[in-house]
């Protein structure tokens, strides 16, 4: 039988729009993901039954969409962007619903790795990290990937012994919406990407000198 894990009295390590990260209480090198439950308990019959598809569909458009962009991205002729995204172990039963076991990106001091936003606010962002990150925006525009959510939140800086640093997608693999514009045209994808790397390119310059 499989062990459920106890995350619900514990503080994750960090939290985003839709999902919560802790770490994984066996395995120090993994983390574990899990959507949030923001929906307000449902007062009538149609309520709860809305309420049911919306937690359905978070976790088709979440886990199932990010997986197989995942998946896609090993079967690619070639796919620069793979040495750039967090590897994923498994999924793991826990007490807050199914979640995503991945691989824990982490600093040369080996807390966690920072994201664009974190280093801009902290103003770390150095020539040399922005040469850095340039790079890592151009792999994105040529990925065959859909990437359905782009944002200073999703990309972390990271170091191991082996590579030194480099910039992490740590979320927002897969389409957002019902139908996978992104996964099916070039363009869609690449117009997006596009705006929202001159998004970031625009926060940057806001924030740094």
């Amino acid at each position: 039988m499989t062990q459920l894990i106890k995350l619900a009295d514990k503080a994750p390590v960090a939290v985003g729009k839709k999902r919560k990260i802790y770490e994984h209480p066996f395995h120090k090198e993994w983390l574990i993901k899990v959507y949030k439950n923001n929906s307000k308990k449902p007062k009538f019959f149609l309520n709860k039954y809305f309420v049911s598809m919306h937690h359905h569909h978070s976790y088709l458009s979440g886990f199932v969409r990010e997986l197989r962009e995942y998946v896609r991205s090993r079967y690619l002729k070639e796919c620069s962007i793979i040495p750039h995204m967090q590897t994923i172990i498994g999924f793991a039963e826990t007490d807050m619903g199914l979640g995503m076991v991945v691989l824990a990106l982490r600093d040369a001091e080996g807390n966690l790795a920072p994201t664009l936003k974190q280093l801009i606010k902290q103003k770390k962002l150095t020539p040399e990290l922005k040469v850095m990150l340039n790079s890592f925006f151009t792999l994105l525009l040529h990925v065959e990937l859909a990437v359905g959510d782009l944002n200073w939140k999703n990309i972390v800086l990271a170091y191991d012994h082996e590579d030194g640093e480099r910039f992490f997608l740590v979320d927002g693999l897969g389409d957002k919406t019902f139908l996978p514009l992104h996964r099916m045209f070039k363009p869609v994808r690449r117009h997006y990407i596009k705006k929202r790397i001159a998004k970031l390119r625009n926060n940057i310059d806001k924030e740094l000198p």
